[in-house]
């Protein structure tokens, strides 16, 4: 079927909503370049200079240095590697721009490779015996984390090969930290309601606003996505004062995504008019809620920074 310029324009635009409707980013843009500022400032020498050396050899590398200009005050190398905690949410929406436009031009061409699957754990919120008929998509997080850090430390593949897998581990250590990239809340008839983005949600303030999910609203709480420079510093800053770096035992992926899962179950999802959708999220939630991403922001942070320097040797 051939469409006019006009009705091929609107119906990409409702391709592309469609294709971003389920499981959309763990944290904003803003979140992952928060986590990924204060990791630079807890990396080792050598881990610094060898992310350095990778990232140099991503193919996205030239357009991160095009980011320099909203960093007056930074290192080019430190620009790099918080523009490349993004990469990842990056290329997953040019693969639903290019399948939107396949569709209309009828194009049999294979989609990007952007994993979406890597983003995410679809866990039942109580540990036990999985449903596979229930959560369908499983999602491999929390293993692609384990084997990006063993094909690091490895080093046998190309350059290119590493820096990109080195641009997904710093975003995946991020998405582990938020709860909801962990879990799946579940019907009695096992349906999932994909970590959130089927469970509308309202926020009081806003009582005009078009309903959002669950999911979104926690992927937006560490403010607009749009964060950089200056006050990317500042805020990073006010994380490492608020939760400072103590030197806890660094646990392991396993850990880590257990405690989104438990956050999940005893916060996350504990409100009262959750089988009446919309949601009404009151004071007390989003307060709470905050506090919450950011020490989760801060543990994903540290975490990250400790990570690298064992991957690369201390």
């Amino acid at each position: 079927m051939k469409f006019g310029g006009r009705h091929r324009l609107l119906l990409a635009a409702g391709l592309a909503a469609c294709l971003s409707s389920t499981q959309v980013q763990a944290w904003n843009a803003a979140g992952h370049r928060l986590s990924a500022a204060i990791a630079w400032e807890h990396l080792s020498p050598k881990a610094k200079a060898k992310t350095t050396h990778l990232l140099q050899q991503h193919p996205a590398y030239s357009g991160w240095l095009q980011q320099t200009r909203h960093y007056p005050n930074q290192e080019t190398d430190f620009v790099a590697f918080v523009e490349a905690a993004t990469w990842a949410d990056e290329l997953r929406q040019e693969a639903r721009s290019a399948r939107a436009r396949r569709i209309l031009e009828d194009n049999p061409t294979s989609d990007i490779n952007a994993h979406p699957d890597w983003h995410y754990e679809n866990l039942p919120l109580e540990p036990g015996p999985l449903s596979p008929e229930g959560l369908g998509e499983r999602g491999q997080l929390s293993r692609q984390i384990e084997q990006l850090s063993e094909q690091l430390a490895d080093g046998s593949q190309r350059g290119r090969e590493q820096a990109e897998a080195l641009a997904w581990l710093i975003h995946l250590v991020g998405d582990i930290h938020q709860p909801l990239h962990v879990v799946s809340r579940m019907t009695p008839e096992g349906i999932g309601d994909a970590g959130g983005n089927l469970l509308a949600v309202i926020e009081p303030e806003r009582p005009r606003r078009t309903p959002s999910n669950l999911h979104a609203y926690w992927d937006n709480l560490p403010g607009t996505s749009t964060l950089r420079g200056d006050a990317l510093a500042s805020q990073a800053q006010a994380l490492q004062r608020e939760f400072p770096d103590k030197r806890k035992a660094m646990g392991d992926v396993h850990l880590w995504r257990e405690e989104s899962r438990s956050l999940a179950r005893d916060f996350v999802y504990a409100l009262s008019d959750i089988a009446t959708p919309p949601v009404v999220l009151d004071e007390h939630y989003r307060g709470e809620a905050q506090a919450i991403a950011r020490r989760r922001l801060s543990q994903a942070s540290y975490r990250l920074a400790r990570l690298l320097n064992h991957v690369w040797g201390k």
